[in-house]
Order: C-alpha cells, then structure tokens, then sequence
C-alpha cells in the first residue's frame, strides 16, 4: 500500500502528466498548421518576389541599352554588371522553388527568352556594334525580347498569385480544424483532470473522513469503537494507534 507523501506525489504527478500530454499534444497540432502557413508564405510568395525582381533587372538592362545607345559605355557596362548577376541569380532561385504544375516549364521558357534578349542587349553593349544598328536593335528587337521576357516571368508570378488564392482557402480550413482539435484537447484533459482528482482525493480523503468520524464517537464516549481505516500509510497507522 502507498504512504501518503506517494499518494500525494501520484496526484500532482498525475496533473503534471495531463499538462505534458496536452502541451505536445498542442505544440504537434500548431505545427502542422504552421507547416501550412509555411508553404503558404514562402514557397508562392518567394516565387512571385523571385519573377518581381527579374522583371526589375530586365528594366534595368534596358536602361543600360539606352546608355549605351548615347555613348555612355561605362556607366551602361556598370549597370549590366549589377543587374545580369541579379536576374540570373532570381531565375535560379525560381528553379530552386518550383512546387507548382507546369511552373518548371514556365521557368524554362523564361530562360530560353532570357538568353535571346541578353545576347541582343550584349550586343547593344558592344561598342563595335555601328550606332544605327544599335538604334535599330534597341527599339526594335530589344524591346520585343524584354517584354517577353517579362511576360514569361509574369506568367509565373500569376501562377503562384492564383495558388496562394487556393491556399489560403485551405489555411483557413487547418485554422478551423486547428481550433477544433485545440478546443477538444482542453475538453479532454479538463476531463481527466476532473476524474483524475476526483479519484486521487477520495482515496485521500475518505480515510481522513472515517478517522475524523470515529474520533467524535470517542469524543462522545464510545471507547470500545474499532476504528477500521483500509490501508498501511500514515493515516491508517494513526487509526491502529486507536
């Protein structure tokens, strides 16, 4: 039979256990929502910051041309020496994190455009290239191939913009079946505390109730009374010390 002092320790060890068991209990549910909430910021959302900033290097060459286009070489060279590093830096990025159908062959379309406009922009670049061919390359061929090249991007930037749509639909959904199982998991565990107590305390108490009872029947002059306390802790040697 247990003394007291393990009676006591199993209940508070009990209550301690339940909190335990709910706090990993929790912490596994928000981690799944979180894993949710993580796929939706930063897989979709890195991709369209991804296509943002290649569409903003392919602004910045074309300025580059147009230096170049009166003259301004060096400046035109500094520039592309930033922004082709940047743009192809981005686009690798992107085939880092493609997660969507059909985005690995939007990002492969958006490479073979890329090299057709950085090959023209080069050239443009060159200052061999005669200032009327640069001209013509410059607002004519150039300016196709950069808007392809930013529409290809754009192309992927949409894809990712209308999956975040779905998914926050679906984030919304873990969140309400996060709430439910968190709600469900303090019921649960309010439960079983209360059974648990309720169970610990009468097997703690009752003792202490027939001990407390027969000590007023002395009290009134019962002195033959046997006091009967089941159990070998301290409780029921003081009742055998009656």
């Amino acid at each position: 039979m247990l003394g007291l002092r393990p009676k006591l320790a199993l209940a508070f060890g009990g209550l301690l256990a339940i909190v335990l068991v709910v706090s990993v209990l929790s912490l596994w549910v928000l981690s799944r929502y979180s894993g949710a909430l993580d796929r939706f910021l930063f897989e979709n959302y890195r991709s369209v910051g991804y296509s943002q900033n290649m569409k903003d290097a392919v602004d910045e060459l074309n300025l580059a041309a147009d230096l170049a286009l009166r003259g301004d070489f060096p400046e035109a060279t500094l520039l592309r020496s930033n922004s082709v590093p940047k743009f192809e830096k981005n686009l690798q990025d992107e085939f880092n994190n493609v997660t969507l159908p059909g985005e690995g062959e939007a990002a492969e379309q958006l490479r073979t455009a890329w090299q057709a406009y950085l090959a023209t922009n080069d050239k443009l670049l060159n200052p061999a290239t005669s200032t009327a061919e640069r001209e013509r390359d410059f607002r004519g061929t150039l300016r196709d191939q950069s808007r392809t090249v930013k529409d290809r991007a754009q192309v992927i930037a949409r894809m990712n913009l209308e999956n975040m749509v779905k998914e926050d639909g679906e984030i919304k959904r873990t969140a309400a079946k996060t709430r439910t199982s968190m709600i469900a998991l303090a019921i649960a565990a309010s439960v079983l505390a209360i059974v648990f107590a309720a169970v610990v305390s009468r097997s703690l108490l009752q003792p202490l109730r027939s001990l407390t009872k027969s000590a007023r029947e002395i009290e009134h002059g019962n002195l033959d009374l046997v006091v009967k306390v089941r159990g070998r802790d301290e409780v029921g040697q003081l009742a055998e010390a009656f």
